[in-house]
């Protein structure tokens, strides 16, 4: 079962972008739509780290 959850990334610099992703129960897995995905891959390329991961990926979300 998936639950539509609100996810909001903060930058270091202090912008946040929020949106919508699906959050699987089951698995523990939050699945990102690909405009997250976009900016994800480019905080990777620039050597962006996360304090705490989501999924074990390195991903910083915070989901209410």
């Amino acid at each position: 079962m998936t639950t539509l959850i609100k996810v909001t990334f903060t930058s270091t610099s202090g912008e946040e972008t929020t949106g919508k992703a699906q959050y699987d129960h089951a698995t523990g897995l939050v699945t990102l739509p690909g405009s997250f995905q976009a900016l994800v891959e480019q905080a990777r390329a620039a050597g962006i780290r996360s304090r705490r991961g989501c999924a074990g990926n390195g991903l910083t979300a915070n989901a209410s």
